[in-house]
């Protein structure tokens, strides 16, 4: 089975799971596939993984916004970097208490012997 196969089929049984696509696949994760990077879902990324990538994610998004607003770059530098790091330690930890929630086999093995219907 291809990534994009996998990724597919872990987004449907996570739709037939309750859960919505775009928590499932959110738009930062589709990116990182449409630039061909076979990553993982981000119920299957580690937590560091997730607070870090989300995290550089919202701050650069974050200080993009401040200094276009006319904000001091020292300020916007910091408080982005504070905004990124409090939102990334927030993401990885929704997803880790979903993740545990559910039973999912690894990304190695998906999908395994759970069917998507």
């Amino acid at each position: 089975m291809t990534h994009r196969e996998k990724v597919k089929y872990f987004i449907a049984e996570m739709k037939n799971r309750g859960v919505p696509t775009f928590t499932a696949a959110p738009p930062l994760w589709r990116l990182i596939w449409l630039l061909g990077f076979k990553a993982p879902p981000p119920y299957y990324e580690s937590f560091v993984t997730l607070a870090v990538i989300s995290g550089i994610f919202l701050g650069v998004c974050f200080m993009g916004f401040t200094l276009l607003i006319g904000w001091l770059p020292a300020a916007a530098i910091g408080l982005s970097a504070l905004a990124g790091c409090l939102f990334g330690v927030r993401w990885a930890s929704s997803f880790r208490r979903r993740m545990d929630k559910i039973s999912m086999p690894d990304w190695s093995d998906y999908p395994g012997r759970h069917p998507a219907g």
